[in-house]
């Protein structure tokens, strides 16, 4: 009884009615990703019978340490609707891409009580991952990967590791200093070029997925790539913006085969007769059996873009022209969506196109489906996932 009638007991709290950002629904703590060097508009209304006499917004660009802070104002000049409306606007400042940014919101009564949103900050609050742009033009591109490289290509070290390739479009030299390569496009300055890399007009460049960062010699990125499937992303420098200049998605990838461009550097990627570090691509369908010889391997590779949209292409292997064979397409209840007849097709390196069609020209749905080639009483099948 004592303590209820204390009037700083009794004392009553603004009420906060909404936090914008999240934007991606009104119970959410996780907003839809900013746009990396631009600030983030926050907005904090107030309801309830308690005016607030100030209202701050917390925030920390990692998911642990300390916060900086705010003032909000409710002026109509902060993004906050009109002046005195009970909607008070600030910005959080700008972080580079890949960023995650955690914050709160606080608003004090005249006598100091406060009221927070979420209501368990500091440690419970809000996030959102700071983004970049995808560029529409760009001097560099990724023009060859390998990363199932087991007994291929040695790096300086003499070690066999992954590596990726880029290849310059322009006409004079590129400054690659500040530019980042990485595995993951929410998070693209995994590792950066170091200052005075520089790129030839036209030239090559290959860097070691191998995570030694520490080697004596050679370009080492910080991380590794994933034979079972990878993403490999060029991101520009921090001041301007990090835009992501070039990607690549992969699917799971046979020891000692090379992805690659072609032609260099505007191409499609598909799989490489021979891995060409610093050197022109060449497709594996521009090899020719030398004269009198029968090519006497069987296989299906993964197909190339995987996950993949407007199409993909499948390459497989044929020994000898076989009667029956034929490579399909099944969904996963096991019914044959689409079947190419390859029971004409001469022995030696293919390649088929399919745009995500079923043998009806229908448009498939969004889903995980199998490739089977078979010919001869041998059979291989792999996955393919088709993203609407």
């Amino acid at each position: 009884t004592y303590l209820l009638a204390r009037t700083d007991v009794a004392a009553q709290a603004p009420q906060i009615a909404a936090v914008a950002p999240p934007t991606a629904g009104a119970a959410a703590k996780v907003s839809v990703g900013a746009p990396a060097g631009q600030p983030v508009r926050v907005t904090v209304t107030i309801g309830g019978s308690t005016p607030a006499a100030e209202v701050r917004v917390y925030y920390a660009a990692a998911l642990d340490g300390r916060y900086a802070w705010t003032a909000l104002a409710d002026d109509g000049a902060h993004g906050d609707g009109s002046a005195g409306d009970g909607c008070y606007g600030a910005e959080i400042p700008a972080f580079n891409a890949g960023t995650l940014v955690r914050y709160y919101a606080e608003a004090r009564a005249v006598d100091g009580s406060p009221a927070f949103a979420p209501a368990g900050a500091e440690h419970d609050t809000y996030v959102y991952q700071v983004t970049a742009a995808r560029s529409t033009t760009t001097p560099v591109v990724i023009n060859e990967v390998m990363a199932a490289n087991d007994t291929r290509v040695q790096d300086p070290q003499g070690e066999y590791e992954d590596w990726i390739e880029v290849h310059s479009l322009a006409s004079s030299e590129v400054d690659l200093s500040g530019m980042y390569l990485s595995d993951n496009e929410a998070n693209p300055r995994k590792w950066a070029f170091p200052a005075g890399t520089v790129l030839p007009a036209g030239g090559y460049l290959v860097v070691w997925a191998d995570g030694d960062e520490d080697a004596e010699s050679g370009l080492h990125a910080s991380f590794k790539l994933s034979a079972s499937g990878e993403t490999v992303c060029l991101a520009d420098v921090d001041a301007r913006g990090n835009a992501l200049l070039d990607s690549v998605v992969f699917g799971e990838q046979e020891a000692d085969r090379a992805l690659g461009r072609v032609p260099d550097g505007t191409g499609s990627f598909q799989t490489l007769a021979e891995p060409t570090p610093g050197g022109t691509n060449l497709a594996i369908t521009a090899v020719l059996e030398p004269t009198g010889a029968t090519p006497t391997r069987f296989y299906l590779e993964s197909n190339y873009p995987n996950p993949f949209n407007g199409g993909t292409v499948i390459h497989f292997s044929l020994p000898a022209l076989t009667d029956g064979a034929e490579l399909a397409i099944y969904n996963l209840a096991g019914q044959r969506l689409v079947r190419l007849d390859l029971s004409t097709c001469s022995a030696g390196e293919h390649q088929w196109s399919w745009d995500g069609r079923d043998q009806e020209g229908r448009a498939l749905a969004s889903g995980v489906y199998l490739m089977r080639l078979s010919a001869g009483g041998q059979v291989e099948a792999r996955r393919l996932a088709l993203v609407r």
